[in-house]
């Protein structure tokens, strides 16, 4: 290939897309791992939070679990405690004797309108019996949160 104009052409994409990819570094995400279990009338959660990311600010204090029925009423809600740093995580080990609708994770902290907010919704058709949602503004759940 010893045509200039083919050299630049490929010197002026690769610029172009190594440009887009250094711009991609996501915002910071409050995320859950592990499992959760379902039967006809229990419900067991077991596992951790934590910010995945940038995060946006340098403490997150106060998150909660909070657990939902259909019709948006308050079943349960567990206090979780405080995320300091990237590394921390947060254990979630919760059973009711209820299945909820909706399993959202809330404090007045992680709604900065750029972390992004991950919660659940009753799905039959999901794995684990929920499908899996993100968001970032509060005002797009499901539910009116409590807390």
């Amino acid at each position: 290939m010893n045509n200039p104009a083919a050299i630049l052409l490929v010197v002026v994409v690769m610029g172009t897309l190594a440009g887009c990819y250094i711009h991609e570094q996501g915002n910071g995400s409050l995320t859950y791992q592990d499992n959760i279990t379902v039967s006809d009338s229990s419900f067991r959660m077991n596992g951790s939070i934590g910010i995945s990311g940038t995060m946006e600010q340098e403490v997150y204090e106060n998150i909660s679990a909070e657990f939902y029925a259909e019709d948006g009423i308050l079943i349960h809600r567990e206090t979780l405690g405080t995320i300091e740093s990237k590394s921390d995580r947060l254990t979630v080990r919760i059973s009711l004797d209820t299945v909820p609708q909706y399993i959202v994770f809330d404090s007045p902290d992680i709604w900065d309108g750029e972390t992004e907010i991950v919660y659940y919704v009753r799905s039959e058709h999901a794995a684990n019996g929920y499908r899996l949602e993100r968001t970032t503004d509060r005002s797009e759940l499901p539910i009116e949160p409590d807390g």
